[in-house]
């Protein structure tokens, strides 16, 4: 099925995500899966806003210093998805700008893609990483909480996001994701996760 009908059948699961404490120690908060999601599930939307290359040096001088909830898709597009601070300041100002309305309660039960904790060493991801963009116009836009920081240029996709989708068939646990941060300097906490 498309990434979209995926999406939509996720409102209605059978399963819910939860942003408690991780089992991480010293881990802050975590998102926790309620219940059983198949291989291939959408489960979360990274919330925040949408940077093109382009604004990296804009971007840096606003949000990005210290900055631990960036998200780099492949495609050179970045996510801040920090929830507070400047970042917040800047997500309102964007949802502001665009006339955007408040979110469905399904869609904000999915914005919690900028929660997922990486895996502590010794355990293995269990959520990947996936692009999504969406036109301007289509259906599923108020699920998808994520504002360009300057408004898309005509034909560019109006929100462009990233879904996490299970990797594997989960039941009640704690959702997992690679940071696959450089080797350069990782912060303490960071494992790399070994190739399987």
């Amino acid at each position: 099925a498309a990434l979209s009908e995926r999406f939509l059948r996720s409102v209605d699961a059978g399963w819910e995500l939860r942003v408690a404490a991780s089992s991480v120690a010293n881990g802050g908060a975590g998102v926790h899966l309620a219940g059983r999601a198949a291989a291939g599930a959408v489960l979360a939307c990274y919330p925040g806003v949408s940077f093109e290359a382009d604004d990296l040096k804009v971007m840096h001088g606003i949000v990005l210093s210290g900055n631990d909830y960036v998200l780099a898709r492949r495609d050179g597009v970045l996510i801040d998805g920090r929830p507070d601070g400047a970042s917040a300041q800047l997500r309102a100002v964007a949802q502001a700008r665009d006339r955007r309305p408040p979110p469905p309660a399904a869609a904000e039960a999915f914005a919690v893609g900028n929660m997922v904790n990486h895996p502590p060493a010794g355990t293995r991801p269990n959520v990947v990483v996936f692009p999504f963009d969406l036109p301007a116009g289509d259906p599923l836009e108020p699920y998808v909480p994520v504002s360009p920081f300057r408004p898309p240029a005509d034909g560019d996709p109006a929100r462009r996001t990233a879904v996490l989708i299970a990797a594997r068939d989960l039941e009640d646990e704690e959702l997992w994701l690679d940071y696959k941060l450089s080797a350069g300097s990782p912060p303490p906490w960071y494992a790399p996760v070994a190739a399987s």
